[in-house]
Parts: C-alpha cells; structure tokens; sequence
C-alpha cells in the first residue's frame, strides 16, 4: 500500500463522541471559561444541561475523577482523551451538588451514568451549569467535526473525529 492509499484508509477511520446530556448547545461566543474559549484543552462542544444525568461519551476507562466530581476524564478504547467538565466554579460547591457513580480505573460504556448533578441546585445558588465535553488530546487526529445542533439528547452524536492513522 503507497501512501497516498494508506492516507486514504486513515482518513475514514473515525471516532465519534456522544453527548453527555440533554440540552441545548451554547456557543462558543457565550463561553467565558479562558482556558476553553482559547481552546487550551482541544475542540469542545458546551451544552446547558436539560437533564440530571452526565452520561458517558464514549466507551472507555476512567482515567481520573475529581473529588467533587466537575471534571472526569476518560480515555476511548481508541486512546482518545476527553475531559467533562461540568459546571463552573462548582468546584466550590465541595461536591455537595453532585453523586459520583464510577471510580478512576472503571471501564464505562458509552451512555453510562457517569454521576448525577442538581442543576437546578446549583442555578439557584447562583453557580452557572453547563457542560463542556472537550477532545484533549490531538496526537493522530486529522480533524474535529463538530455534529452538534442547537437542541441535544444524551447519546446524540456530537463529534466526529477522524484520525490521520491507525493507532
């Protein structure tokens, strides 16, 4: 196989990346997180949550978990890596909004109750609820596309990532 071919082959070798939640997609004009808005972690995709549950995007292991659980980072079964950060400055909150359901270590399946969040709790003690699934790593990864439209449910696709070759 030449190059060009096996540029080919890679290039329809993909991951896609679900949504964690229901909700309604923010633009990235209305993110004023800096280390997300400069894209400092990768591609992303913010949605204001509709619904309790943050499910998993992917299917994987969970690399590491925050104590208060606003951010979990999971790696794919194709080494992709993705951050959930949910919330902002919920951190604050010491978990008190919060249920963690899997550990560091765990494998979860794509659409599995990763924790559960009052969203509602937090709006109303003034904290703002969102959240952001970002792809933090690039190594071998030819392009992001972003597949998210206004309105989302959980387990809707909402990256597609296309890698350059086989990992």
């Amino acid at each position: 196989m030449n190059n060009t071919e096996h540029s080919e082959r890679a290039a329809k070798r993909r991951e896609y990346i679900l949504s964690p939640v229901d909700g309604e997609v923010i633009s990235e004009s209305k993110i004023t997180d800096m280390l997300f808005g400069k894209k400092v972690f990768g591609e992303y995709v913010s949605i204001h949550p509709k619904s309790s549950k943050v499910l998993s995007p992917v299917n994987g292991i969970v690399d590491k978990i925050e104590k208060d659980g606003h951010s979990i980072l999971i790696i794919s079964h194709l080494g992709t890596k993705i951050c959930l950060y949910v919330g902002e400055d919920i951190n604050l909150l010491e978990g008190n909004c919060t249920k963690i359901f899997v550990s560091e270590g765990d494998r979860v399946r794509e659409g599995e109750v990763l924790l559960i969040c009052d969203f509602d709790e937090m709006e109303r003690l003034g904290y703002e609820t969102k959240v952001i699934t970002a792809v933090i790593n690039q190594e071998n990864i030819m392009d992001i596309i972003t597949l998210s439209q206004e309105k989302i449910k959980g387990k809707d696709k909402a990256f597609a990532i296309i890698f350059y070759r086989s990992l």
